[in-house]
């Protein structure tokens, strides 16, 4: 097994250019930083907890804890060593208040992007639901951490303590739920708003890429807890904590990696063999649709700038090309009956006239 020093270092590395690539990537697009959103900042501070979780998670697999093994005899220990394990209690709880909080933000920032792509209806409420229960489940998260599994609050690091403070049972199935659910239902609202796109094959298999690492999230946060449960004097935990939280920071940022990827090194769009971003027409012609202004627009128009560079052709077409889709009916819809509404309109005015 890979030491765990040498691994939490080598996941911070990549993340660390993950996000880097990001900032640039954004700055490129926006030109200048006060046009930074708020999934910018919110990686930022999920950059910080990330970093202080991987700096003191090796210093806790080299500390003891409160939590005492079945039959230990606490007289035994001098008072140097009781100031250490509280010590090292104490930094426990710093390892998984960072680890929620990286967890969480990278929730917030999935969700803000998912929502930046949405057009259709279902997907919009479907997405501001989950945005709740993400937030909402923070909340009680850490008012039952902080103020109901361990009272007083001192018990988490004081030895000897309570098992329910030393090995915090009720917080760790209550993170599971929470973390668990959420992860599984981001993707599965994610998962419909692309399959419902016309996507080319190059298209699809990235986005297998993408939902596979969004599914390694999930076995990582079921297999944290499983060895927190199983094994909870050993560090297989730690491993765990540490590729979740990773790989739920690689998740969140790799569109944006790919659109810094495509901007300096002149890829091809995946969905396109001319190195162009394209939009498959809906039953052989181009579609039109009618925007909040009851404009009618084809999605073929000169693209022009905006906030959300995400030319996520890494999971989907340009959303440059749906800016002007109105946000009340679903895409097949809108393209199905956009025509047939104009045509409408104008045999109406003829009518009056």
């Amino acid at each position: 097994m890979v030491p765990l020093k040498a691994e939490t270092w080598i996941w911070w590395t990549f993340v660390v250019l993950c996000v880097i690539c990001r900032m640039i990537s954004r700055y490129l697009n926006l030109g200048t930083v006060r046009r930074f959103q708020a999934d910018d900042y919110i990686t930022m501070v999920a950059m910080c907890f990330y970093t202080t979780l991987i700096v003191t998670i090796n210093i806790v697999a080299k500390s003891d804890s409160n939590l005492l093994p079945p039959g230990f005899d606490v007289n035994s220990l001098t008072p140097e060593q009781i100031h250490d394990r509280a010590y090292g209690s104490k930094l426990v709880l710093v390892v998984e208040q960072c680890q929620i909080m990286t967890v969480w933000c990278e929730k917030l920032c999935m969700l803000l992007l998912y929502r930046r792509l949405t057009v259709g209806v279902w997907e919009i409420r479907a997405i501001k639901a989950l945005f709740f229960y993400v937030c909402i489940s923070w909340v009680i998260m850490e008012v039952l951490y902080f103020g109901v599994w361990c009272r007083p609050f001192h018990m988490y690091w004081a030895v000897p303590s309570t098992t329910q403070c030393t090995a915090a049972t009720h917080h760790l199935i209550t993170n599971a739920v929470f973390n668990i659910s959420s992860d599984t239902m981001i993707l599965a609202v994610a998962l419909p708003m692309f399959i419902k796109t016309r996507l080319p094959l190059r298209k699809k298999i990235a986005i297998v890429g993408i939902f596979s690492l969004g599914t390694f999230v999930i076995i990582c946060a079921i297999l944290n807890k499983v060895y927190s449960f199983n094994q909870p004097f050993g560090l297989e935990w730690t491993y765990w904590y540490v590729r979740e939280s990773s790989t739920a920071l690689l998740t969140a940022n790799a569109a944006f990696v790919w659109a810094l990827l495509r901007r300096v090194f002149k890829l091809r769009s995946l969905g396109s063999f001319s190195g162009k971003n394209t939009y498959t027409p809906y039953n052989g012609y181009t579609p039109t649709y009618t925007t909040t202004h009851t404009r009618v627009e084809t999605l073929h128009r000169k693209k022009t700038p905006r906030h959300d560079e995400i030319d996520l052709d890494l999971l989907m077409p340009d959303p440059d090309e749906f800016e002007g889709i109105h946000r009340h009916t679903e895409i097949h819809r809108d393209m199905g009956r956009g025509l047939g509404d104009e045509r409408a309109g104008r045999a109406e005015t003829g009518e009056q006239q």
